[in-house]
């Protein structure tokens, strides 16, 4: 592939909460014959991170880029013709750049659905949506970046979120990160009405047709009406990915799209939960366009603790991420150390 046609694809990123549906998201849209996407495996950031600071590629530095490719721990789940991989790569040559690398890695990612001229490559990795200095890495790598940005009722999400291992599942934390998350997304791009489509999940289940055509033409894409098919590959997916890691994360992933799991909360959370989480999220909820049940005022100290938290949390982690590559490894397992500390003692 020349150098003109790879900086003619175009990079978006699907940003939301783990648990708010951008898998489901995700792998509709990767049924599109345009569009190119990966399981999540945060490799835009970690090739960002360990080799921002080469200027001059050559065909050393491409090879070890290409070997660092297979230590991430998530690559396990993509699948390469390898050999292609490390020869486009090379193909790049003296005009490699590293915005130019990731696309190339992305273009060689193997899907299960057949396609035709790729025009976006898309990236989705929740984890994103809750450090700022992504973001702005985003736009420095791709400047043409558009961002669909999915979000989900709170309650719901955090009903989600108790299925799961995740280390942060208070409610006051929960209900804390998806403001913090809503917020820092939509303060970097929502000014750029060309380059923001903002949907709820809600809706999205609702009314997938009207919805799916909606991004479709944000991307300047034809709507594709077999992409809402994109289950029917459930065998296939499940061969490449441990049955128990799916089963745990994503049972009702590979089914056709549904709207009746939406507001469960109703039914199935305490008031007392409700109550706190709705008086942490506050005039917030309608503002992304979510009925509050309960309007107090959180519990101040309450609030005053998880924000500062989870705030210190992002700050350590952006002085990381400033770090050499070793370092920042080493470094990682401190934080999350500090962080499982600071919450040991919170059980909402």
């Amino acid at each position: 592939m020349i150098v003109q046609e790879i900086d003619k694809i175009k990079f978006f990123f699907l940003h939301g909460r783990p648990r708010s549906g951008t898998t489901l998201l995700s792998m509709v849209l990767s049924a599109h014959p345009n569009l190119a996407m990966s399981m999540e495996t945060k490799l835009v950031a970690e090739l960002y991170f360990r080799f921002k600071s080469v200027k001059k590629w050559n065909e050393n530095k491409i090879l070890e880029l290409y070997d660092f490719i297979f230590t991430l721990p998530r690559i396990k789940f993509v699948e390469f013709d390898n050999d292609k991989l490390k020869s486009d790569l090379l193909l790049l040559g003296k005009e490699a750049n590293l915005s130019r690398l990731i696309k190339v890695v992305y273009l060689n990612i193997l899907s299960n659905y057949p396609k035709e001229e790729i025009i976006w490559i898309g990236d989705k990795t929740p984890n994103y949506s809750i450090q700022k200095h992504y973001l702005k890495i985003f736009k420095e790598l791709f400047p043409e970046t558009k961002v669909v940005h999915l979000s989900r009722d709170y309650r719901d999400h955090y009903l989600s979120v108790q299925k799961v291992d995740f280390k942060f599942k208070q409610r006051a934390i929960v209900a804390y990160r998806w403001i913090y998350s809503h917020k820092i997304i939509t303060d970097e791009y929502a000014s750029e009405k060309d380059n923001y489509y903002f949907i709820r999940h809600e809706d999205l289940v609702s009314k997938p047709e009207k919805y799916l055509s909606e991004i479709c033409s944000f991307l300047g894409v034809d709507y594709r009406p077999e992409i809402l098919e994109f289950y029917k590959i459930k065998d296939e997916i499940i061969n490449k990915v441990p049955k128990d890691l799916f089963e745990k994360f994503h049972s009702r992933l590979l089914q056709p799209i549904t709207d009746k799991y939406i507001y469960a909360w109703k039914t199935k959370l305490d008031d007392e939960i409700v109550r706190e989480m709705d008086s942490i999220v506050g005039e917030y909820a309608e503002q992304v366009g979510y009925q509050r049940k309960y309007k107090e005022k959180p519990n101040a100290f309450l609030f005053w603790y998880v924000k500062t938290m989870l705030n210190f949390v992002a700050f350590l982690t952006k002085q990381n991420d400033k770090l050499p590559y070793a370092l920042r490894k080493i470094f990682n397992y401190p934080i999350a150390v500090f962080s499982h500390i600071y919450i040991k003692f919170l059980k909402i």
